[in-house]
């Protein structure tokens, strides 16, 4: 997993109708390539309404990083 970019994927959310600027990239060794839908992060990790639209925490927990990337590899 790459350290957390701003506009990694600026279009990655695009169809979403969020916003979520700031991104990972994750290998290929567990993960699929289907998008994670905002609706599948949000099960996970909590997102906070702001000015400029949903964002996640600052940092994610162990426990979230697991949990998101098991829903990942699930959704194949």
């Amino acid at each position: 997993m790459t350290p957390c970019t701003h506009n990694l994927e600026p279009t990655a959310w695009k169809k979403a109708r969020r916003s979520f600027p700031w991104q990972v990239r994750v290998d290929g060794s567990g993960a699929g390539k289907k998008p994670v839908s905002a609706d599948l992060f949000a099960r996970f990790i909590p997102l906070a309404q702001t000015k400029i639209g949903l964002l996640p925490p600052a940092e994610l927990s162990e426990e979230q990083v697991t949990k998101l990337l098991a829903a990942i590899v699930d959704q194949k």
